[in-house]
This record gives C-alpha cells, structure tokens and sequence, in this order.
C-alpha cells in the first residue's frame, strides 16, 4: 500500500507535520506522537480534496529513514483506482458503463469517506482497465 514520508518541525507551540510528496499538506501537534496520530486523517483528507479537484495524486517518495503513513487499505485501493482511471484518461461514466455500475456508484468507490462495494467491483474496475490488484502483506514495523 501507499505510505508517505513524514517530516517534522519543532515550533514552540507544537510539532507540525508535512508531506514533502504532497504540496501544501500539513497537521500538527502537541508532541511527536501526536502530529503523527493525526497524520493519517491529514493524509486521507488532502487526498480527498485532490480527487474532488480533479487533480493528480503523487506517488510517495522513499521514506529514506523518516516516519510513514500508510494509507488504510480501502482508501489506497481507491487512491489507486483513481490514479488508474486518470492514467487511462477514464471518466467514472465510462468505467461504470464497462463494469456495469451506474455513475454514482463509480463516484461512491472513489469517495475516501465512504464504505464502498464490495472487493470484487474493486477487481472488476481495475479489470476493465487492464489491471490486477495484487497485495502485499508486510510485518508491521
């Protein structure tokens, strides 16, 4: 999955965290741990503004020894889809019009808020574009 860089910066009222991958993205908090406990939510939420624009979603760099967030795996299934569709030049009425699914429905998978259908409409929409999902499972760190 998906895991962004994180890095830190030490003020006197707090820690703020940015994604060097991701312009413009920050949170904060009273300690360390804090700033990267609300990380994730950041991350998802800056990710979701990006999809809602309409704009493109950077690939992570190399952690190159700083702390990570990974992306829950439904929203980087649906990051990666998103991705997909743009890479492809797909718009959501197209891809619901390949897998069967109405337009609403297409926009419902992309939407990082939402529970979504289930895996296999994920594995048909990356099917109708000429993709496989594969996972990788990891030791936890």
């Amino acid at each position: 999955m998906l895991a962004y860089p994180l890095d830190f910066e030490v003020h006197d009222d707090g820690i703020i965290a940015t994604f060097p991958d991701i312009p413009g993205s920050l949170t904060d908090g009273d300690t360390h741990e804090e700033a990267l406990s609300n990380a994730q939510d950041a991350l998802v939420s800056i990710l979701g503004e990006y999809m809602a624009r309409r704009r493109d979603i950077p690939l992570p760099s190399a952690a190159a020894g700083r702390p990570v967030v990974m992306l829950p795996t439904r929203v980087g299934l649906k990051v990666a889809l998103y991705r997909t569709m743009r890479a492809a030049g797909v718009t959501n009425t197209e891809l619901g019009s390949r897998i069967g699914l109405d337009e609403r429905q297409v926009r419902r998978m992309l939407d990082l808020r939402q529970r979504s259908l289930s895996p296999d409409a994920f594995d048909r929409a990356f099917e109708a574009l000429g993709k496989v999902v594969s996972v990788d499972i990891q030791d936890a760190a």
